[in-house]
């Protein structure tokens, strides 16, 4: 979606804390649905999100502050046709984390996070890049709340949490090919060879976020190779070092995100 005029930082500041917080609520209600307080948590930060979004988004088509927007700035944001119910949608969906039971958190979360997709630039690509775009929302999602999940149950001192961290292997891995295969998608949909990519702003960003998921997959990689044996193992500080280090691949996880 291009807006008219080029001050871009409000919109990706607010898309930004809509998906720091849809993703991890997703990946949570996935592998730790226990941790209630902390998806309810996630989702009314969500839906303060999802309001600045909409205000910003409309403040940048009015081309005034969002404290002086009118009425109908707003409800020309709402009119659009993929955009517009897409802010009306995922507020309900966002709600039903909160007040519905489990069976249906999961499918809400899925379809608020893949609802992100609607606006960007996918939103008014072929079908098959909306697609695209919105199953790399749900393995984002999924690899948040895995990491979190983890980090949750090291630090709780949950009698399972090595194995747990051991298990997270298999998923980990059909997340990860998830998101190569999307993101490939969508990179050669825009770029179909490296030289054109990185001619360009997106193509030279996108290198940048490649090297972070590199860092990623190498954290992930001596987590299961590494920390999680010694937590299986029960060497003494192993914990306290997996969970030091699930905080880095969080943080590097915001940053691909960003």
């Amino acid at each position: 979606m291009n807006l008219p005029f080029a001050d871009v930082a409000p919109l990706a500041a607010a898309r930004l804390a809509l998906l720091a917080s849809l993703a991890p609520a997703f990946g949570l209600i996935l592998f730790r649905p226990a941790a209630r307080r902390w998806i309810v948590a996630l989702a009314l930060a969500a839906l303060a999100a999802n309001l600045a979004l909409l205000l910003v988004m409309a403040a940048s088509y009015a081309e005034r502050p969002p404290w002086a927007l009118r009425t109908d700035d707003v409800m020309l944001v709402l009119a659009m046709p993929l955009a517009g119910p897409a802010f009306a949608a995922r507020a309900g969906l966002i709600l039903m984390l909160v007040m519905a039971g489990r069976r249906w958190q999961l499918p809400a979360a899925a379809l608020a996070l893949a609802s992100l997709a609607l606006a960007g630039h996918a939103a008014a690509a072929a079908p098959w890049r909306l697609a695209a775009a919105m199953l790399h929302l749900v393995a984002a999602g999924a690899w948040a709340g895995g990491i979190i999940a983890l980090w949750l149950g090291l630090r709780h001192g949950d009698a399972d949490a090595g194995a747990r961290a051991a298990a997270f292997a298999r998923p980990g891995l059909a997340i990860v090919m998830m998101l190569i295969v999307t993101g490939g998608a969508a990179a050669v949909a825009l770029a179909p060879s490296p030289a054109a990519a990185l001619g360009t702003a997106w193509g030279r960003l996108l290198a940048a976020k490649l090297l972070l998921v590199l860092a990623m997959l190498a954290l992930a990689w001596r987590h299961r190779d590494r920390l999680v044996p010694m937590v299986l193992a029960g060497r003494a500080g192993a914990p306290r070092r997996l969970m030091a280090s699930l905080q880095g691949e969080g943080g590097l996880w915001l940053a691909v995100a960003g």
